[in-house]
Formats: C-alpha cells, structure tokens, sequence
C-alpha cells in the first residue's frame, strides 16, 4: 500500500473529525513543546544550585584549613564538614592534587 492512501486511510473523514483534529494537534504539540522547556529550564537551574553548593561547601572546608593548618584545625575542618555538610575529609601530608579531571 502506498503511504498516500494510509495517510489518507488514517485521516478522519467527517468535517467534525477534521475540525477537532485542527484543534486539537497544536494543542498537544503545544504541550509537548512548552513540557520540554520548562523542565529543561528547571533541570539547568537545579543542577547549577546544587554545583554551587558543593562548590561552597569546599570552599568554605579549604577557608577554615587556610585559616588554621595545624593537625587540630584540619580535624576541626573535618568534624565540621562531616557533622554539618556530610562529607568526608581526609588530608594526605604532603599531596598535591592533579589539575586533570
């Protein structure tokens, strides 16, 4: 069968079918289309907050260890961000992190 005649096979053929599926096309398209920007806007929006929390949180464990870098400020630094950020720090004497990902 020709794709011509099931498309026009599948198509209503009453002057109310047509009418109603004017209507009603853009409006479902409309819906799919506005969905998928909101939550794509909403998703961006959420993980850039999140990224900023985490940032600030090691920021802040970094300040507090700058600030103090004796063995009983880097535990201090420790305890703090475990008991309030839950997160788990542990400080290798004489480590330098890599700049690679």
């Amino acid at each position: 069968m020709p794709l011509q005649t099931t498309i026009k096979n599948a198509l209503p053929k009453s002057l109310l079918g047509r009418a109603l599926l004017i209507i009603v096309t853009p409006l479902i398209l409309l819906q799919v289309v506005s969905g998928l920007i909101f939550y794509e806007t909403h998703w961006d929006k959420v993980s850039y907050r999140l990224a900023r929390s985490v940032a600030g949180d090691v920021a802040a464990i970094v300040q507090l260890v700058t600030d103090d870098p004796s063995e009983e400020g880097r535990e201090r630094a420790a305890a703090l961000a475990g008991r309030n950020m839950d997160m788990f720090v542990t400080f290798l004497p004489g480590a330098i992190l890599s700049n690679k990902a």
